[in-house]
């Protein structure tokens, strides 16, 4: 299977969670906040307080999986660094900034 491009997303950025907090988001967007690093992503009908974090929160454990595949050296995600998922959000940016150009 491929991967492919379902449409355009808009990435929003805040300095605060309370500048956005009781914004409804459309959805295909992203949403950052500066000061504490939260992503969620918009779904056009809740605020952005009631929407989960992009990815599950990162707080996903895949211990027993490790164990069952052999992946005992596995990153858990408590030991991923900020730089993960700022380079991550980086590179997401970059790329729907070529796709606006196109």
């Amino acid at each position: 299977m491929a991967i492919q491009a379902k449409g355009n997303i808009i990435v929003y950025e805040a300095d605060t969670v309370g500048e956005v907090n009781d914004v409804v988001f459309e959805a295909n967007s992203l949403i950052t906040v500066k000061s504490t690093g939260v992503i969620k992503k918009g779904n056009g009908k809740d605020k952005f307080s009631a929407l989960p974090e992009f990815g599950g929160g990162g707080d996903v454990d895949l211990s027993d999986y490790a164990k069952l595949t052999d992946l005992e050296d596995y990153a858990k995600t408590s030991d991923l660094s900020d730089y993960a998922t700022s380079s991550a959000l980086s590179a997401l940016e970059a790329r729907v900034t070529a796709l606006e150009e196109a």
